[in-house]
């Protein structure tokens, strides 16, 4: 027989058993012998097994008890050894019991571990999104409070698509270990796939929060993974459990929490808030309504003056993109250019205005240049070089009446990158501005690194230049910088004539803002025609010399 067999007899003594039963229970085939008593015949097999007293006390109890009551049954035991074996008991009427016994340790394992592939991440150990859904269904059943963090790790698919996937197991792995050495017991970890990680806690409202940010916080230390230095961090959504929500409703309140972190600048953890949900919901409306705009032309272009503070000329005009939404009226760039971006858009709007502004360059005077905003979700494509010279070379305009502008912002990410695809935009004759200098990653670096053909200081520090000292000693060092480098300096947001002084006193190149000139909207083919107006005709906003102030005039 492949199963180990005893007969215990109606007066409880052994009557047969076969040579597997001793090979399970690593008894010598000499050591027991028909006839025996339980309780000896337990002796031998507990001093074989290496027994303790309570365990053989125990076994000899219930093999007394199966004798008297003449029951049938199978049962599992585990062994002290690790084993697992299966037994059946069998009882002869009026003869006594069969007891026989089959080791089913491997079949157990392997139940065990498909189980545990069932329920759990096969790279990082952690438990997968099944059991993440059975686990909150049953916390929600018990009507426990809880939280649900909702973990999405920042760049990683930059860290991906640079290192290679073996990086970016590795650091899987990582943040599991950190996150399960940090956390309390009581907490439950899953990995829902990707760099989507979920905690269960039991921490509640602010406690909760706080629980998060140390998250963020341990999660952005510096990581050494083959040799690299990787600077990883993470934003997470966190939801609370109300008695009036499913599984689906709270996991997704944490999603829009984790969206709203990610929109609000990542590497920070948010709270879901009343009215989200709403936000949310009106921003998937702007996107839905941006690729009705894309397909059918919904979107027009104002142009701001530039003018030169030495001869008061206006020597171009920067390309503003405007969105007059049919229901909702004018949209704001500040509003629907993230959503763009966020949505893949940004790209193809971005062509848009680049050929646009260069089909409207064409009717202007040759002297004027048309600047175009770039975002940094332009910058990371092939394409917009491509945008460019096609824009160029449709409208017959000159590469140098072209610049494109670029915020401090969009040189951080991938700045190897950036500078390459800058570089190339300038050796074709395209100029490049630095837009909203002095805000955002601020960094002289920039200026040292990467080639500009303008500087454009932000309206900030124009506007508080007159009373804040320290906002003046940083106008006339941006400015004496852009002299060092033979760089233009320009000046947004001028409004008053006390500004516009100020600038021409510390040798600013150019100025922008509503003294000198709004927004022009519609720009329509008609208005093309360069007129020379005496400068007391717009209140002689440059002031000094009577130079001629060039305006387009309808």
């Amino acid at each position: 027989m492949s199963d180990g067999l005893v007969f215990i007899d109606r007066e409880g003594r052994l009557r047969h058993f076969n040579r597997r039963f001793l090979d399970l229970f690593n008894t010598p085939f000499d050591a027991i012998a028909s006839g025996l008593t339980i309780d000896a015949f337990l002796d031998i097999i507990a001093a074989c097994r290496g027994w303790t007293a309570e365990k053989r006390a125990l076994v000899g109890g219930a093999m007394k008890q199966w004798v008297e009551r003449d029951d049938d049954f199978d049962r599992e035991c585990e062994m002290e050894d690790g084993r697992t074996y299966q037994m059946q008991c069998r009882s002869i009427p009026r003869q006594g019991i069969v007891l026989t016994f089959n080791d089913v340790s491997a079949e157990r394992r392997a139940l065990h571990n498909l189980t545990h592939l069932a329920y759990h991440d096969p790279l990082t150990g952690l438990r997968n999104r099944r059991a993440l859904r059975e686990e909150k269904e049953a916390r929600i059943g018990l009507g426990k409070p809880f939280s649900l963090l909702l973990i999405d790790l920042d760049d990683f698919k930059r860290i991906n698509d640079a290192y290679g996937h073996a990086v970016g197991d590795t650091l899987l792995i990582h943040v599991a270990a950190e996150l399960t050495s940090l956390l309390p017991d009581d907490s439950f970890v899953a990995r829902m796939g990707g760099d989507e990680i979920a905690i269960i806690a039991t921490q509640l409202g602010e406690a909760a929060t706080a629980l998060a940010d140390t998250i963020v916080i341990r999660l952005s230390a510096p990581v050494i993974i083959d040799e690299r230095r990787l600077l990883p961090g993470c934003s997470i959504g966190i939801a609370g459990f109300a008695n009036d929500l499913t599984p689906d409703e709270l996991m997704k309140r944490a999603d829009m929490a984790l969206y709203e972190a990610k929109r609000r600048g990542r590497r920070r953890a948010q709270p879901y808030v009343s009215g989200l949900a709403e936000r949310l919901a009106e921003r998937q409306h702007i996107t839905d309504d941006l690729y009705e705009a894309v397909q059918n032309g919904g979107f027009s272009l104002a142009f701001q003056p530039v003018v030169a503070l030495s001869s008061g000329i206006t020597t171009g005009y920067e390309a503003l993109i405007r969105w007059n939404h049919p229901t909702r009226g004018w949209i704001s760039p500040d509003t629907f250019i993230p959503i763009a971006e966020d949505c893949g858009l940004i790209e193809e709007i971005g062509r848009w205005v680049i050929m646009e502004a260069c089909r409207q360059l064409a009717g202007w005077s040759p002297h004027l240049h048309v600047a175009i905003n770039v975002s940094a979700g332009q910058l990371k494509s092939d394409a917009l070089l491509h945008h460019l010279t096609q824009a160029i070379l449709v409208y017959g305009v000159a590469a140098e009446r072209v610049e494109v502008e670029i915020t401090e912002t969009a040189l951080i990410d991938d700045a190897t990158r950036t500078a390459a695809m800058l570089a190339r935009i300038r050796r074709t004759g395209i100029k490049v501005a630095l837009d909203d200098f002095g805000t955002g990653q601020s960094s002289l670096a920039h200026l040292r690194d990467f080639q500009f053909d303008r500087i454009k200081i932000d309206r900030s520090f124009v506007i508080e230049a007159g009373s804040d000292p320290r906002c003046m000693a940083v106008l006339r060092a941006t400015v004496a910088i852009g002299q060092e480098l033979g760089v233009l300096t320009h000046a947004e947001g001028v409004e008053t004539r006390e500004q516009l002084e100020l600038l021409r006193a510390i040798g600013c190149d150019a100025v922008q803002g509503y003294l000198v000139g709004r927004p022009i909207v519609p720009f329509t083919d008609a208005v093309q025609t360069l007129v020379p107006v005496a400068p007391a005709a717009i209140s002689n906003p440059i002031g000094g010399e009577p130079a001629a102030v060039a305006r387009i005039a309808a």
